[in-house]
């Protein structure tokens, strides 16, 4: 029996919404892309996956692939009301490397998936053109700067290996759009030296590497992974700069406060080289 996935009326709703604000050709792909879709998963309650599938493998078109191939594009996002519901809905939607994947909802939408033609639309809002151009790896620096301030007193203290250097401030500026989220202000000065290294269990992201994961109650960004189940993220829509520690084995989120150093500085084990 042939697999076929089909996408519910106010995902639907909300997908033709996005062809409408678009462009040709960027509608046209866009369509092309929606056609082939055949597998379409809920892993949580807020979170809509789209695959092509083939003979239980995941089948991409490069005929049909934007030319924004960005590892995780946060390219539109949507804002609704439902007319007996009083709180507003917003959802994002996702290209993963110039393909349609996710649609991500900021409250659990179970209660409203068959009412896509009871939902009024009160914003539609692009972020990036998906037809524009842009490589997959960022453009960076092409040297070293010898580290300074604190940084350097951390690289006096411990081995910092798998160093990335920084991202020119244009293509920076660029990724930053694509988060939705204050950073920390000593994150941000940290990638200025080093954009991505791993000291110790700790594996501190570049800008360019930051995802998003979506947790039962809200979207995070991930700066730092501790080992293979844990993380240190910023809460989606926050402009605190505070992170969290999530536990993927089931834990509730702990808030750490905004100091991105003393984050660091509380994960690392006792010093790994002499000073």
């Amino acid at each position: 029996m042939k697999m076929r996935s089909k996408f519910n009326s106010l995902e639907n709703r909300i997908l033709l919404e996005v062809k409408l604000k678009l462009q040709d050709p960027a509608r046209i792909l866009l369509e092309k892309q929606l056609e082939k879709i055949n597998l379409i998963q809920r892993p949580g309650k807020r979170e809509t996956n789209c695959y092509s599938m083939k003979h239980g493998k995941a089948v991409l078109s490069p005929n049909i692939q934007f030319p924004n191939k960005t590892a995780e594009l946060r390219f539109a996002s949507v804002k609704f009301n439902v007319h007996d519901i009083c709180c507003e809905f917003s959802i994002d939607l996702y290209l993963v490397r110039g393909y349609f994947f996710s649609m991500v909802f900021s409250s659990d939408p179970s209660l409203i998936r068959n009412k896509g033609e009871d939902i009024k639309i009160s914003e539609v809002q692009l972020y990036h053109n998906p037809m524009m151009p842009i490589s997959e790896f960022p453009e960076r620096s092409t040297h070293y700067k010898p580290f300074s301030g604190w940084l350097q007193e951390l690289e006096d203290k411990y081995i910092i290996n798998d160093k990335k250097p920084p991202i020119k401030e244009k293509e920076k500026e660029r990724l930053l759009t694509n988060i939705s989220a204050e950073l920390p202000n000593e994150y941000l000065k940290f990638v200025e030296q080093v954009d991505g290294c791993t000291i110790q269990n700790c594996s501190i992201l570049g800008i360019a590497e930051i995802y998003g994961v979506v947790m039962p109650g809200f979207d995070y960004y991930v700066l730092i992974k501790i080992g293979s189940a844990k993380v240190i993220a910023v809460r989606a829509n926050s402009k605190d700069g505070v992170m969290y520690l999530l536990d993927f084995e089931g834990s509730e989120p702990i808030p750490l406060g905004n100091s991105f150093r003393q984050i660091i500085e509380n994960l690392l084990y006792p010093p790994d080289k002499c000073v």
